[in-house]
């Protein structure tokens, strides 16, 4: 016979297979917290962008790219936005466009390329935010997944087209 958690009316042996971490705080303390993730990763993208500029002076040409980068993902992806709320295309698949799912991907992905090193935590931060936006019911799954799939094509391309183009170029500059 199974033991019940009074609390959760679940048995204690499923009492770990939920987040129950989350019950402590309230819909609006949790809301918050997901209102400040993407003015935080802005916050340390520029302040990982300018004190790397001041650091490292000879890196400037590099950091110009990094801005490009992220500038070109924010455009990608307010850009789907509106075509989106022109032509419907999520809701036409009972689909949402998440462009909070968007925006915070373009800053970890612009995180990641400015400082490689500190990837796991940064996309583990992402994670969970998508975990906390499927736990509030901001979005489903396949919202965010249907998001980040033309996100990360496009910033692969952008990454092919302002990075590994420019080491080519160095190359076969160097090699003449």
């Amino acid at each position: 016979m199974a033991c019940w958690d009074a609390a959760t009316r679940r048995p204690l042996s499923q009492r770990y297979l939920f987040l129950e971490l989350v019950p402590i705080m309230d819909y609006e303390t949790l809301d918050s917290i997901a209102d400040s993730y993407i003015p935080f990763l802005a916050i340390v993208f520029f302040v990982g962008l300018v004190g790397r500029a001041i650091k490292s002076p000879t890196e400037r040409k590099f950091l110009v790219r990094v801005f490009v980068f992220f500038a070109g993902l924010l455009l990608i992806s307010y850009g789907i936005m509106f075509i989106d709320n022109e032509i419907q295309i999520w809701p036409s698949l009972d689909l949402d466009y998440s462009t909070h799912t968007a925006v915070s991907l373009t800053l970890v992905i612009s995180i990641c390329v400015l400082a490689r090193q500190f990837w796991k935590v940064v996309i583990s931060s992402f994670v969970l935010y998508a975990l906390l936006m499927l736990y509030q019911k901001y979005h489903t799954v396949l919202d965010i997944v249907s998001t980040v799939v033309p996100l990360v094509l496009s910033a692969l391309v952008l990454l092919k087209l302002l990075f590994l183009q420019a080491k080519d170029n160095k190359s076969s500059h160097s090699a003449s």
